[in-house]
């Protein structure tokens, strides 16, 4: 694999930022970069998940996926499917990426959610998102799963933790099992569960206790259909309590802080919790995920997103962020854990759409948003943005030099994300990419003071 050295570019301009008059200065950014990681065109190699550990910003794992396409995208690009991965893995597998000196070299090697070793019957691993906790551990969550027979139970998410920044990872446990999973207690859930998709993760760095929200199908008491649930785990991943179903199934990403967990969450089917019809409601836990609270918003539910951040220095502070009519980021903020939400900034690049968001807020009090901007015919770009004022003004970059173009290829799965992490002084981003003819990984970001 190419490892090139991280180099620094000159600024790259951003479109119109919109804001409100007046107000706190945004903050300088310098030096954007961006650079391609991954150069196997065997197989299409994106969604990815970036992490510093804070205990060593020179450590940072980026996950991502390789995708076999049972040898679809391999032959596309003229190579015949003869790997052991195209034998084992045949739809998808997961790797991960990892540098100690902050990104000039990077070793790649294979995350150990599924493998065909360790389970020949559900060997292919998708979905994976990466996070460290203050004290450098890292965790990945992903599935392992089989396929077509996932949507029969025959898969379900693991987290893996690593002690080491990401060079060995611990036994997998699994989060919420489905009926064909270790763990299975169809009698206890006076029902069964199946079909497990797209997860979120969150931490809560003051209490410790990890979150999982996703999709899974159930006929149980609980709820029947395609539902969203919520996962908590009080022992770093060890265990985790009994997913419970909080609603139509809607994953996005969720925020937690000062023992309460937040997400944007569809209102229900029947009998709205709001007077709003097309607004989103957020789903509310105080209790480290035994119950939830549903509170009705006036947050329209029909842009990106909405997807949800917390404010590591106030309890209660969250944002929550979706894009508007005319495709412009709008950025919500409560002080209260949802009760009232008041709009207060909004971010427009002109002829782009946002997609793919993600958001971070770091202890300094630094709110930042990544998102692809999307033109009209499918191509994008991967901008940036960081607010100083919880949201009110911000300063915006464009990270990737130039657009990709939109899939093209004959299997499109494995991109369903994009991925920010922001440290004291540096915003980081990892997305998938097709400028080069097929999916690949790219990272980039910018120093901001």
């Amino acid at each position: 694999m190419r490892r090139p050295a991280l180099l620094a570019t000159p600024l790259l301009l951003a479109g119109l930022v919109l804001t409100h008059p007046a107000g706190a200065a945004p903050p300088r950014v310098t030096g954007v970069f961006e650079q391609q990681l991954t150069f196997d065109d065997a197989y299409a190699e994106g969604e990815p998940s970036i992490a510093v550990n804070p205990r060593n910003p020179n450590n940072i794992i980026l996950t991502f996926l390789a995708n076999v396409g049972y040898g679809f995208y391999g032959v596309e690009h003229g190579h015949v499917p003869t790997s052991t991965r195209d034998r084992e893995q045949a739809m998808q597998g997961c790797d991960e990426l990892i540098t100690f000196d902050a990104g000039r070299h990077w070793k790649r090697q294979q995350l150990p959610i599924a493998s065909f070793a360790q389970d020949p019957t559900r060997p292919n691993c998708s979905d994976t998102l990466v996070l460290f906790d203050d004290e450098g551990v890292a965790y990945v969550v992903g599935s392992n799963f089989q396929f077509p027979s996932f949507a029969a139970g025959q898969g379900d998410f693991r987290l893996i933790r690593s002690y080491d920044g990401g060079r060995t990872w611990s036994k997998a446990s699994v989060v919420s099992p489905a009926i064909l999973s270790p763990g299975s207690d169809p009698a206890a859930w006076q029902g069964a569960r199946f079909y497990d998709d797209r997860e979120f993760m969150a931490l809560d760095r003051d209490t410790g206790l990890l979150y999982v929200n996703g999709t899974q199908g159930r006929v149980a008491a609980d709820g029947q259909g395609n539902l969203e649930y919520l996962a908590t785990s009080r022992d770093g991943g060890r265990t985790w309590a009994n997913a419970i179903a909080v609603g139509t199934a809607s994953a996005v990403q969720l925020a937690a802080a000062h023992g309460i967990v937040l997400f944007a969450s569809p209102p229900p089917t029947t009998g709205s919790s709001g007077e709003c019809s097309d607004c989103t409601d957020v789903v509310v836990s105080t209790d480290g995920g035994q119950s939830v609270v549903r509170r009705a918003t006036l947050i329209p539910g029909i842009g990106v997103g909405p997807a949800s951040v917390a404010d590591p220095r106030h309890k209660g502070h969250f944002a929550v962020v979706t894009s508007d009519s005319s495709g412009a980021l709008v950025v919500y903020l409560t002080t209260d854990a949802g009760k009232r939400f008041t709009k207060v900034g909004r971010i427009a690049v002109p002829g782009r759409s946002p997609a793919k968001l993600w958001l971070d807020w770091t202890r300094d009090g630094v709110l930042g948003i990544g998102w692809r901007g999307t033109t009209g015919d499918g191509h994008y770009g991967f901008w940036g943005a960081v607010s100083f004022d919880e949201g009110r003004h911000f300063t915006v970059r464009r990270i990737s030099k130039v657009d990709s173009p939109k899939s093209t290829g004959v299997w499109v799965a494995g991109d369903d994300t994009s991925a920010i992490w922001l440290t004291h002084d540096r915003f980081y981003a990892s997305w998938g990419d097709w400028r080069t003819g097929s999916l690949q990984t790219y990272w980039g970001g910018f120093a901001f003071t």
